[in-house]
This record gives C-alpha cells, sequence and structure tokens, in this order.
C-alpha cells in the first residue's frame, strides 16, 4: 500500500468526523432523535400559540389550538381536522398553556405537554373506535406536590414521560425531591408503569 496514499486517507476520515461532531453539536435538542425529547424544569421554553397547525405523519389529520378568549394563547379546546373528510373534533378541553405537542409516528395519537403553576404535566389524546380520547399524564398522590415534564420517549405503542418531583409542606416548604417514570399504552391512554426513584438533589 502506498504509504502517501494511507495518510491522505486517515486524515480525510479525521477531518470528516471532526465536521459530523461540529454537526451533532449545534443540533437542536430532539432533532437527533424524533422519540426522545429533554424539556427544562418547566416542561417547555415557549407557548405554541393558538390556531398554530400541526400536521400528523401521514398528512391525514392536522390539530391546533382553539383558544376560549381572543388573542390568548391558553384555556381552549384541541381542534382535530381529518384533511381527507374534513370532519372536525373539538371535543377535548386543553385548560392551560400548550407547551408541547408531536404525533406519534403512526398518526393515530400524539403527546402534549401543558403548563400548570411552577411544572407542566402530559397528555395523551389518541384515536379509539372513530372518536379522539384524551388521558391526563401526571404523577400520582395525595400529598402536596409540584412536578414538570423532564423528557419523553415515544415508542412504538407507549409514551414514557420522565417527572421531576417536589414535594411540599402546606406552608410551601419543599421538603423531598423524587423523579416519576411513567409509561403510557398511546393506543388507549392507559397506564402501563409507574417508578418512583430518587432524585440526584434530594434533600
Amino acid at each position: 500500500m502506498n504509504f502517501g496514499n494511507t495518510i491522505g486517507f486517515k486524515f480525510l476520515c479525521f477531518s470528516l468526523a471532526r465536521i459530523l461532531v461540529a454537526i451533532l453539536c449545534i443540533l437542536p435538542v430532539g432533532a437527533m432523535a424524533r422519540d426522545r425529547v429533554i424539556f427544562g424544569r418547566d416542561g417547555g421554553d415557549f407557548a405554541i400559540p393558538s390556531g398554530k397547525e400541526i400536521a400528523s405523519p401521514d398528512g391525514k389529520y392536522k390539530v391546533y389550538l382553539r383558544s376560549n378568549a381572543p388573542a390568548t394563547s391558553w384555556a381552549g379546546k384541541y381542534v382535530i381536522e381529518n384533511n381527507q373528510t374534513k370532519i372536525v373534533d373539538d371535543s377535548i378541553e386543553m385548560p392551560t398553556v400548550l407547551l408541547f405537542l408531536r404525533w406519534t409516528a403512526n398518526s393515530k395519537s400524539f403527546v402534549s405537554i401543558e403548563h400548570i403553576a411552577n411544572g407542566s404535566y402530559g397528555r395523551v389524546v389518541y384515536l379509539r373506535n372513530h372518536r379522539w380520547k384524551s388521558q391526563e399524564i401526571a404523577p400520582p398522590g395525595n400529598q402536596m406536590m409540584k412536578y414538570s415534564v423532564t423528557k419523553l420517549e415515544l415508542g412504538d405503542n407507549s409514551a414514557h414521560l420522565t417527572f421531576s418531583v417536589t414535594y411540599i409542606k402546606p406552608n410551601g416548604y419543599p421538603i423531598n425531591d423524587k423523579t416519576c417514570d411513567i409509561k403510557v399504552d398511546i393506543e388507549n391512554g392507559c397506564l402501563i408503569t409507574t417508578k418512583w426513584s430518587p432524585s440526584s438533589g434530594e434533600k
């Protein structure tokens, strides 16, 4: 093998590798893998404005938020329209601020992240017997707590939501931090598993 050609080939590979690393470093979160998204403590950076249409992967459906009050981006309904039949379903309430929405690969359900005071929760909207149905996803329990979605992973048949949870006293003083992982069936909204674990900053 020619020594000069070997050096040249290695240099080319090294250069291509550096370019690839640079590209990966500037990609936004969620761009590398469609089924995994990382959030901040508030569950999202910006509210999705009312009227913004988000199409399903197969193009059959579109969904947007219709606000109950003019010139606002919160407290309204999900409007899901079949682009082929023009049938519209607006039966699902969205009572707060919509932070994030993503369709599943089969275009028969979507997962949203919605704002609450000091946090966020999830929702699975799915097509069942030709009707759109909804299931809110939040950490279970009767104790006072605040929580936020920090990670969402979408699989072929399930959604996995990770919550950062802080238990609080009646006076509002935080007393304990936990992580709650909830796995939900995206075809019927049913809970599959719930797993609690200490957070890295548990007091």
